[in-house]
């Protein structure tokens, strides 16, 4: 991603803490300007557009406060879409692992 991106930046929205676990939106930006190689369906070539991973963070931290675990969930399609990827390709591509619900 980084090389793919530039300009980035990454913001936090609501924090929920209980016990050692931690959840938060998170918004990573960037400008698509280099092929980006770790897209859900392959490679995409650049588009030059401004683009925004919406992401949700859980983190599990041990007794030290260090993070022991973390599950990210994105959305893939508004992702695609921002990546100029035709819905087709969402189908077609190999690589696409379904969320789980």
């Amino acid at each position: 991603m980084r090389g793919a991106f530039d300009d980035r930046s990454i913001r936090r929205g609501i924090v929920v803490a209980e016990g050692a676990h931690l959840a938060c939106q998170t918004w990573i930006e960037g400008t698509f300007v280099r092929e980006f190689t770790q897209s859900p369906v392959g490679p995409l070539p650049p588009n030059g557009k401004r683009v925004v991973f919406d992401l949700m963070n859980i983190f599990r931290f041990d007794d030290r406060g260090r993070i022991v675990e973390e599950w990210v969930r994105t959305d893939h399609h508004s992702l695609l879409r921002q990546l100029s990827a035709a819905r087709e390709g969402l189908q077609a591509g190999g690589q696409h692992r379904p969320e789980c619900s």
